[in-house]
């Protein structure tokens, strides 16, 4: 077994530090991780895949967990066919990891500011078909969860009109336009509501969503 002056200053250690053994390699690698990696790497070594290929947390120096991207494969066998040394390497991907967990954090506060909001939100395409509502929308109109997907913005009215907001807000510089509008419950019942149109744009500033 040997690691590189690279692979173990990627953990924080000099390279005499690591016995070069494989004992080492596990001992660094996070438990919950070891699970999962020691199938993949058994089934390289009996030749069911042709190489390893794993993300994994290591232990560094400091005893912080690192991300490491880590892929092999055997490259040398002895006289009996038997696997005598394995190669790959080792990448840090703690930045990427961050990031990753950083945006599904993100993802989720945004998420729970929609689902939880007052105001019932619709989500539509540039033609007024409803991609999603949040749970506030399902309950002013008294529909069942997820009824509302597939349907035109437009039939929730009682009269026409209700996608004249969204042309209205394409010529509003600030991309919104509010209007009242009635729209009828799932019971039959009116209810006016007071509408806001926000355009949501794409990379090269056209309409994606309503």
């Amino acid at each position: 077994c040997f690691f590189s002056a690279h692979w173990a200053g990627m953990l924080g250690y000099e390279q005499h530090e690591l016995a070069p053994r494989l004992e080492t390699f596990w001992e660094l690698v996070h438990p919950d991780d070891r699970l999962g990696f020691a199938p993949q790497l058994n089934d390289h070594l009996e030749g069911k895949i042709p190489y390893f290929e794993v993300e994994l947390r290591m232990r560094n120096r400091s005893g912080d967990w690192v991300w490491v991207y880590d892929q092999g494969r055997i490259v040398r066998y002895n006289r009996e066919g038997q696997p005598t040394l394995l190669a790959g390497v080792h990448i840090n991907i703690n930045e990427r990891k961050q990031a990753e967990r950083d945006l599904a954090e993100r993802e989720a506060f945004f998420r729970s500011l929609y689902e939880d909001s007052p105001l019932g939100i619709f989500i539509c395409d540039a033609d007024g078909l409803i991609w999603q509502a949040n749970n506030r929308a399902y309950q002013v109109l008294g529909y069942p969860r997820d009824k509302l997907a597939g349907t035109l913005l437009e039939r929730l009215g009682t009269e026409p009109g209700i996608m004249d907001g969204v042309k209205q807000a394409q010529e509003q510089t600030h991309q919104v336009y509010k209007v009242e509008r009635p729209l009828q419950h799932k019971s039959g019942r009116v209810i006016w509501a007071n509408l806001m149109f926000s355009l949501l744009l794409d990379a090269d500033g056209d309409m994606r969503y309503i």
